[in-house]
């Protein structure tokens, strides 16, 4: 058994390990690693999307190893000259954050993923609804063609069909519903669509690993962590995991199976190292927090940011809209995750009388938002001028990408509580200093966030639980499983757990492009 940490290793997300065994040979996520790309790019400096995984491999934002990547996207001016692994049976993602998942559509689409119902739902609707970036084509291709045109670059093919990726799906049987909706693509809509989507196949452990699924508490629903039963032992694998959030018990699930499986590995995250512990707070303590301030802004407008897909802060925010004679207001790419959502689970709410759908001004709209805005739920809609005419009516659930609709809902006044559970980057922070600069220019009072006196946001205890186990939940976890080795990944701060740890169990600090002999 060995392992090949090809990227996430001493830094927060880009989560992407091989694991070897007699066995299999799987990839525990493939995510996107923001910390080298932003490095390198920003919003209008991008890599090239038609040099393939070219920029990617340059800047070192993509692992130089042979045998993964998908045959479209290497031209003649790609040099792959690292690892070759011979065999990928199966990508095991965890959850539905980008960081986790955002470059599995560089992979060799005949490798099947392993997940869960909910991730692949929100893997597809991000998909179906999102704009296409080079490595975002993970659940179905945008098909390329390598040819020498001015210089070495990939086109677009002019075959309209989208070959789906097979998935495995771990956690249940995929309902009929669901597989009506994994066929399905926005563009069929349109009598002369150009593309067509061939979806790839639902399978029931057919991909030749022993593994199991089990479901985490974290701040995305569908999360979990895996179990590999390996030759000498199980390899135990955390993705993201928390014990304070509202399913605590659900990860507590996850560590009594996981202590009873012979483990032989334990590869677990270590996002919150650094943080102390009374500084986690509970989703209860932030609905409790929330529900004071929005019950004091009565006839007032409420914006509310609690990052993407962080449903259950979506459920806390809609009890709160409810309780206070409000409704919560989505953006239309939201409704679609939503709908998405609610048809794998029947519990995730949908639009309806409790929960509307922005619909913005604009001269055309997309397939997929066409089709959510007025064939799906047109009478679920809101206009910028009903807000205007009675803002103590809404909780507005927009991000700081979503202030421009200010401009139309001209507010005299209002309230921006900043929700989020994850930490922000260095990268964001004039991001929050432009969002400031649109709170005051519409009179909004913020919460949730602010400035030191350097100028960089600082966040105030009560509005934000974490979607991360603290030092005190780590050492419980480690504990009760008991490995004989232990692997800390997504963490800037690996010496802790040799600080803690060495000399009860064996730690191994990864080192990128290193492998790792068990």
């Amino acid at each position: 058994m060995r392992i090949l940490p090809l990227d996430g290793a001493n830094t927060i997300g880009g989560s992407k390990i091989f694991v070897e065994d007699d066995e299999f040979r799987v990839m525990l996520d493939f995510g996107t690693n923001f910390h080298e790309l932003n490095k390198y790019y920003e919003e209008y400096l991008k890599p090239r999307p038609n040099c393939g995984i070219l920029d990617y491999l340059e800047m070192g934002i993509l692992p130089d190893v042979r045998n993964i990547y998908r045959d479209d996207l290497l031209h003649a001016g790609v040099r792959l000259e690292g690892p070759e692994i011979e065999r990928l049976d199966a990508v095991l993602i965890s959850h539905a954050h980008v960081d986790h998942m955002g470059a599995l559509g560089f992979i060799d689409y005949k490798v099947p993923v392993i997940t869960t119902l909910m991730s692949a739902t929100i893997m597809k609707a991000m998909q179906d609804s999102g704009n296409f970036e080079p490595g975002s084509d993970g659940v179905y291709a945008k098909l390329r063609e390598p040819v020498e045109c001015h210089g070495n670059v990939v086109l677009n093919t002019r075959n309209g069909i989208m070959p789906g990726r097979d998935f495995e799906i771990a956690d249940c049987k995929p309902t009929d519903e669901f597989e009506e909706f994994w066929r399905f693509h926005p563009s069929s809509l349109k009598k002369a669509a150009r593309k067509s989507l061939e979806p790839g196949k639902l399978l029931a452990h057919q991909c030749g690993v022993k593994y199991r699924a089990c479901p985490v508490d974290h701040s995305i629903k569908g999360a979990c962590g895996f179990i590999l039963e390996g030759t000498n032992g199980s390899i135990i694998y955390t993705g993201d995991i928390r014990l304070h959030g509202i399913h605590g018990e659900k990860t507590e699930e996850f560590v009594r199976n996981a202590r009873t499986a012979d483990p032989a590995v334990l590869i677990i995250e270590g996002t919150s190292i650094g943080q102390a512990s009374n500084e986690f707070v509970s989703e209860s303590d932030v609905q409790s927090h929330a529900r004071q301030l929005i019950s004091e802004m009565e006839h007032e407008l409420v914006i509310s940011d609690f990052g993407p897909r962080n449903i259950e802060r979506l459920e806390i925010f809609k009890s709160i809209a409810v309780e206070f004679d409000r409704q919560i207001v989505v953006t239309s790419k939201d409704a679609y995750l939503l709908h998405a959502m609610h048809i794998a689970d029947p519990t995730v709410p949908e639009p309806g009388e409790d929960i509307r759908i922005y619909n913005s001004p604009r001269s055309r709209y997309e397939n997929w938002e066409e089709w959510t805005l007025f064939e799906r739920y047109p009478d679920h809609c809101v206009n910028p001028s009903d807000i205007r005419d009675s803002p103590g009516s809404y909780i507005l659930a927009f991000s700081f990408w979503d202030m421009k609709n200010l401009i139309d809902i001209k507010p005299e006044k209002g309230h921006y509580i900043y929700s989020s559970s994850e930490a922000h980057s260095e990268e964001q922070e004039i991001d929050f200093k432009r969002l400031q600069n649109w709170l005051t220019r519409f009179n909004i009072k913020k919460y949730g966030f602010d400035f030191d006196v350097y100028g960089k946001p600082t966040f105030p205890k009560g509005l934000h639980a974490s979607g991360h186990a603290s030092e005190e939940d780590l050492a419980k976890i480690i504990e009760r499983i008991e490995p004989e080795t232990i692997i800390p990944v997504h963490t800037e701060h690996p010496e802790w757990f040799v600080e803690n740890f060495q000399g009860s169990y064996k730690i191994v600090i990864p080192e990128k492009m290193k492998w790792i002999e068990i």
